[in-house]
């Protein structure tokens, strides 16, 4: 939440499982779109339990968080390589990323 602070408006871009997608299908959220959870440890919060924490604190925190997600396979692995699935939908991804830029930039939302 802290690299947000100042922004109006942002674009995260991120992998996503358990919204019973196919894998390297790639959505567009709204922050309240994505599931929160409470948990009883600071350490395992939400992005949207936290910017609520930064509006209660007064800091100037985005009106507008809007996720690009591409859906992955849950694994319990790490890699700095993508999936096949994940490497076909990133022309798809730099689309939308980018028509979110036009949209946003120029007042059409």
């Amino acid at each position: 939440m802290e690299r947000l602070i100042g922004y109006d408006r942002v674009l995260i871009i991120d992998s996503i499982t358990g919204m019973g997608r196919t894998p390297g299908e790639v959505i567009l959220l709204k922050l309240d779109d994505v599931p929160s959870y409470n948990t009883y440890s600071p350490h395992d919060g939400s992005l949207k339990n936290a910017m609520e924490f930064g509006k209660t604190v007064g800091e100037h925190v985005p009106k507008q968080v809007d996720i690009l997600a591409v859906e992955i396979e849950p694994r319990f692995e790490f890699s700095d390589e993508l999936s096949i699935a994940v490497d076909e939908s990133l022309p798809e991804v730099v689309r939308i990323a980018m028509e979110w830029i036009q949209r946003t930039t120029t007042g059409e939302e």
